[in-house]
């Protein structure tokens, strides 16, 4: 049977042995690369040894850095959660289903239970029913915003509830978000918070209820003062003496001055201190309608500011003003000519308060003795300015001018009504 050209043949060599001939491809005539095993032989060349034994001695090396890199790490991650469970913060992870992903030691020893046993709980179940709103909304702000939530709230310890203070951030793991919570026990220091906040309440009802019977007092004795004053009004109408009938009335206004200050009191909003440039005003309106008969063209100039005294400081300065304000009404404009008092109020930025009264009329009497008046009004306004431990001055003529200084105690004040700072009127 013919073969075809490509096919092998048997054929006897020179030695008489028989031997099989493969004839050869066009594909298998091809070269081969230099530099590739020579199978045949079995050569392999030294360049190709060489190159094989560097990238040898490279994989060595990187896998040598590897394994220090992976040491490192480990040894990182041992230290890492080594700090995480010894924080003194307790440290948790929840998911966005709200399950405990992880807790350190420390949230543990918050809890009060073991790892295993808060680990998959749902942590609303660790809150107080009553507080669990608070954790939701401050969860949904911390989702909305991405900023950092903190919320005191009380959670359960062995079935017992106590406060924390949660600080709440954003994460992510490899697949989903979650949320960090840093929290701290500070159940001893929210005790005594609302210890104090409970003893300070009682406190400011304690004070409310002195206020309302301190403002009672205050209006028993105006009304006292005005029965006096009544008493004394109807007293002095019936005196046959004229001298006893003026000094029934000189006491009568006196009376009124105090009356006034207490009235104050009654209506303002606090008891420790009253506005004297408004009680100035309604003072000085009380006095010239009582001298009206004989003092109808004396005018007034009023210029106050607003000074708030106390009690102890403004009865006496009441009485002061009464009486200067008297004299000036009775012997400055004599025979009804008319004429002007002026009252000045002030208090410096040192506290010192400045009071005068002027009037443009006759003057005071030449030589006169203050400590041996025939009345008690000048005697009286000297005593009075010694007990404020002020300083009483006369001034020059024309007219006469009174102006007493004294330092104001310190009280504590309320922002004054701006349309009662500055008033002026005639």
């Amino acid at each position: 049977m013919a073969r075809g050209p490509h096919e092998n043949t048997l054929s006897k060599g020179w030695s008489g042995k028989s031997s099989r001939t493969f004839r050869k491809s066009p594909a298998a005539a091809v070269e081969r690369p230099t530099g590739i095993i020579d199978n045949a032989s079995g050569v392999q060349p030294p360049e190709l040894l060489e190159n094989l034994r560097l990238q040898v001695i490279e994989l060595e090396r990187e896998n040598q850095e590897l394994r220090f890199t992976k040491a490192n790490l480990e040894v990182s991650g041992s230290r890492y959660f080594e700090l995480y469970d010894l924080a003194p913060v307790g440290c948790a992870i929840i998911d966005e289903q709200g399950l405990i992903l992880e807790m350190n030691l420390r949230a543990t020893a918050i809890f009060g239970a073991a790892r295993a046993a808060l680990h998959g709980r749902n942590f609303k179940f660790s809150i107080f029913p009553e507080d669990q709103d608070n954790f939701y909304l401050a969860h949904k702000r911390l989702i909305d915003t991405g900023l950092l939530q903190t919320a005191e709230l009380r959670l359960y310890r062995q079935g017992i509830p106590f406060w924390a203070r949660l600080e709440m951030i954003l994460g992510r793991t490899e697949s989903a978000s979650v949320c960090r919570i840093a929290m701290v026990d500070i159940n001893d220091r929210k005790i005594a918070e609302l210890q104090l906040q409970e003893r300070a309440d009682q406190l400011n009802r304690s004070l409310a209820e002195k206020k309302i019977l301190a403002r009672e007092v205050h209006h028993r004795v105006k009304n006292n003062f005005q029965v006096i004053s009544s008493l004394l009004r109807m007293q002095a109408a019936l005196a046959k003496d004229e001298s006893v009938s003026i000094i029934l009335s000189k006491v009568q206004r006196r009376i009124i001055a105090m009356a006034l200050i207490h009235e104050r009191l009654y209506g303002e909003e606090s008891i420790e201190h009253i506005d004297f440039g408004e009680y100035m005003h309604s003072l000085i309106d009380e006095l010239f309608n009582a001298y009206a008969h004989s003092s109808g063209a004396v005018v007034k100039n009023l210029n106050s500011a607003c000074v708030l005294l106390n009690v102890d400081q403004a009865i006496p300065c009441g009485l002061i003003l009464n009486e200067l304000v008297t004299n000036a009404l009775k012997y400055a404009y004599p025979d009804g000519k008319a004429g002007e008092v002026k009252i000045d109020l002030k208090e410096s930025p040192s506290g010192f308060v400045t009071l005068t009264v002027s009037d443009q009329g006759v003057g005071l009497p030449e030589g006169v003795d203050w400590n041996n008046a025939h009345s008690l009004g000048l005697p009286l306004v000297d005593a009075l300015t010694q007990q404020l431990n002020g300083r009483l001055t006369v001034g020059p003529p024309p007219g006469a001018s009174f102006t007493m200084q004294f330092q104001k105690q310190s009280i504590i004040t309320r922002h004054p009504n701006p349309s009662a700072t500055q008033r002026r009127a005639r």
